[in-house]
C-alpha cells in the first residue's frame, strides 16, 4: 500500500466524521445525524495496517479474533467482478463509502445515540464503528487475489480502528455542537480542537483517557 493510499484512506474517515460533527449526514429519511462534540480526528496506524492485510491475504471473508487484533475493531468489505478489479486505494475508498452509506440506507433508532444489540441488528454496524467518537487510529489492507474460481476477480478490504467501538450500552459519539475550542475535548487529556473540521485531536504523547473505566461491557462487530 502507498503512502498516498494510506493518506486517502485516512482523508476519507475524517471528512465524514466531519460531517457528522457538524450535523450534516444524511440519513434514510432524508434528514441528517444530529452533530456531535468529542468526535476524535483519526490517524494512520502501521500495526493495525499490518494485522488488517494479513487478515485480508487470508481471503476469509470473516471477523478475525478478537485476541487476533487485540481488541481493536474492524470492517470489512468484500468485492467481485467478471472484470479487472479496481486499483487498491479505489478498493478502500469504496469499502469506506459503503460502510458509511448504511447510514444513509438504515439510519440509526437509538434513545440518545447509544449502542445495542437492536442499532446492530439494523445492519449499521460497519457505520458505527467508522462513527465511534473515541476511535482516533485506523489501518487497513486489500486483497487482490481472492478469486474463488467461475471467472471473478474477488477482492477484500480489511480496516481496523483503535479504539475499538460497537460496545453495548455506550454512545456511538457524544451528541452537541462540534468543537469550537480545545476546552471543548475531554475524551483525553491535553486534547486540541481542530476547528476548521470540528474534530478532536488525541495528542501523540499524552492523550490518557479522563474517565478510566473498571469494566466495558461486550461489544459485536
Amino acid at each position: 500500500m502507498t503512502n498516498g493510499t494510506r493518506l486517502a484512506i485516512v482523508a476519507q474517515h475524517n471528512r465524514l466524521r466531519s460531517q457528522l460533527a457538524f450535523g450534516k449526514s444524511r440519513t434514510h429519511s432524508g434528514g441528517f445525524a444530529p452533530s456531535g462534540k468529542n468526535i476524535y480526528k483519526m490517524k494512520w496506524d502501521c500495526q493495525l495496517e499490518y494485522r488488517s492485510q494479513e487478515w485480508a491475504d487470508r481471503c476469509a471473508f470473516q471477523h478475525s479474533p478478537v485476541s487476533y487484533r487485540r481488541g481493536a475493531g474492524e470492517n470489512i468489505y468484500k468485492y467481485w467482478s467478471t472484470g479487472g478489479l479496481p486499483s487498491t486505494e479505489q478498493l478502500a475508498l469504496d469499502a469506506g463509502q459503503a460502510w458509511w452509506d448504511e447510514l444513509v440506507e438504515y439510519g440509526i433508532s437509538s434513545p440518545n445515540n447509544v449502542f445495542a444489540i437492536e442499532v446492530f441488528n439494523q445492519g449499521v454496524g460497519h457505520f458505527t464503528q467508522m462513527a465511534w467518537g473515541r476511535t482516533t487510529k485506523v489501518g487497513c489492507g486489500v486483497a487482490k487475489n481472492c478469486g474463488a474460481g467461475g471467472g471473478q476477480n474477488v477482492a477484500l478490504v480489511v480496516c481496523q480502528y483503535t479504539e475499538g467501538g460497537n460496545y453495548i450500552d455506550e454512545p456511538i459519539y457524544e451528541l452537541g455542537e462540534a468543537c469550537k475550542a480545545d476546552s471543548d475535548c475531554t475524551t483525553f487529556e491535553n486534547s486540541s480542537c481542530s476547528v476548521a473540521e470540528g474534530l478532536c485531536v488525541r495528542p501523540e504523547n499524552d492523550g490518557t483517557e479522563r474517565f478510566q473505566e473498571t469494566k466495558r461491557n461486550a461489544f459485536v462487530l
